[in-house]
């Protein structure tokens, strides 16, 4: 490890015992509904020219072609790509939230008529590395929506999660991984004295510990050799790579059942990598407009009663619903019990039991509804516009009755300043070389 490169603070090098277990059964579910070919034997895609041969630029162009290489990893090559600004006209009318503008790099869009969306901020660092992380992120949500992984239901965060979890299953757990954790310093000599400054950077929901697992998890699945594992490891951030070594060495000690759950090929199976020339395929010209439709969500239309207007995200729990539904199958199963077995305490333990389960379950599952009393539509994770009521969705807020709080202050953050001068245009300098 460097010297000089400091570790996480105050941060264990594995996650917690409940959070593997999280880990475990979410890649478990993941190889059950898609299979283990692109866990074991598509690449593990590194930020290097071997990987995104094509030259980089922070423009709509760069970031198509490092869409496009990294939907050819994920094997979406029958999808078409847009990819936009926040500011770009395709998307501007998608009405994005202050929130997202301020802070988020990268999104994806939707899929309409056989086109991905996506869209990039052009106030984002415009380092390739980070942005590649970012990208495939957006791409994992992509291949969840393609092949109907993402759950509605789901509360955002929980998707969030499991989008990372599929970004490492397509072999990207290299790029997601160092953005979750990156420690910069840079310095300059200005006469007798020196200055040196540094900088932390994050991304991406999982911890660094997270990510960190889900990657050891995949080299040791596929068995790979030291040399391999150090050139990986050369390509991590010093933390990662760190917490990757750790992990590998823990999975050594699970109990065989976990090795069988996970899919991990036996000593007589071999294990078939994908060449990469047989991915790298050429990419088509970049067309500013490739999909003649916008998203799947239309700007609405300017007569729906809240159109223009902030709305919020509401979470909602199912707890009540799910306890009335556990408490009367519980009293159905009691009877049946008591009828069978003739013990009367049956019958209240039952619904008692149902009640109990399904208040656990419904505060689980949570959904996100519209803000706006009259509304209440159901609020999917990348909605942006409600779709009932036609607001906008400019943030979350834990209570019906902080709504009109939320609501003057977004008009106070959002008010159009007076006597603003002219803003410079900035202009981004470019690399011609490849990522």
């Amino acid at each position: 490890m460097p010297i000089g490169v400091p570790l996480v603070q105050d941060l264990a090098f594995l996650p917690t015992a409940e959070e593997q277990a999280w880990l475990i059964d979410a890649l478990e579910d993941l190889l059950r509904r898609r299979g283990r070919h692109p866990f074991l034997s598509m690449p593990l895609v590194q930020p290097t020219p071997e990987f995104f041969p094509d030259p980089w630029s922070f423009t709509i162009e760069g970031l198509d072609r490092i869409v496009r290489r990294l939907m050819q990893y994920a094997n979406l090559v029958d999808l078409d790509v847009q990819v936009g600004t926040f500011e770009h006209p395709g998307f501007r009318s998608r009405q994005l939230s202050a929130d997202a503008v301020r802070s988020v790099a990268g999104l994806f869009l939707g899929l309409d008529s056989g086109c991905a969306h996506f869209a990039f901020n052009e106030t984002a660092p415009s380092d390739p590395e980070y942005m590649a992380g970012v990208m495939a992120h957006e791409v994992a949500h992509a291949y969840r929506t393609f092949h109907q992984l993402a759950d509605e239901a789901a509360d955002r965060d929980r998707e969030e999660w499991l989008t990372d979890v599929t970004a490492a299953y397509l072999g990207f757990g290299v790029l997601v991984a160092n953005n979750s954790y990156r420690y910069r310093t840079s310095g300059e000599q200005i006469g007798y004295r020196s200055y040196q400054t540094w900088s932390v950077g994050r991304a991406g929901y999982l911890s660094p510990q997270a990510f960190a697992y889900l990657l050891a998890i995949q080299m040791e699945a596929r068995g790979l050799d030291e040399a391999e594992r150090k050139r990986i490891s050369r390509h991590l951030e010093a933390n990662q790579a760190a917490f990757t070594k750790t992990a590998a060495e823990s999975i050594l000690a699970w109990p065989e059942d976990t090795f069988r759950r996970l899919q991990f090929p036996g000593e007589e199976d071999a294990i078939s990598s994908v060449p990469l020339e047989s991915i790298l395929l050429p990419l088509p010209e970049v067309v500013e407009v490739l999909c003649e439709a916008d998203p799947s969500e239309d700007a609405p239309p300017e007569d729906l009663p809240n159109f223009g207007r902030p709305v919020f995200r509401l979470m909602e729990s199912r707890a009540l619903g799910y306890s009335l539904g556990g408490f009367l199958a519980g009293i159905i199963l009691g009877a049946s019990a008591v009828a069978l077995v003739h013990e009367p305490a049956l019958g209240a333990a039952f619904p008692l039991a149902g009640l109990g389960l399904g208040w656990r379950q419904g505060n689980r599952h949570r959904q996100d509804l519209c803000s706006e009393p009259e509304c209440r539509a159901v609020l999917g994770p990348d909605v942006i516009t409600c779709p009932g009521c036609g607001g906008t969705v400019a943030g979350s807020i834990r209570h019906p009755g902080d709504r009109l709080a939320a609501e003057e202050e977004y008009e106070r953050n959002n008010r159009p300043k007076r006597r603003a001068r002219p803003m410079k245009r900035r202009h981004r300098k470019t690399d011609s070389t490849p990522l």
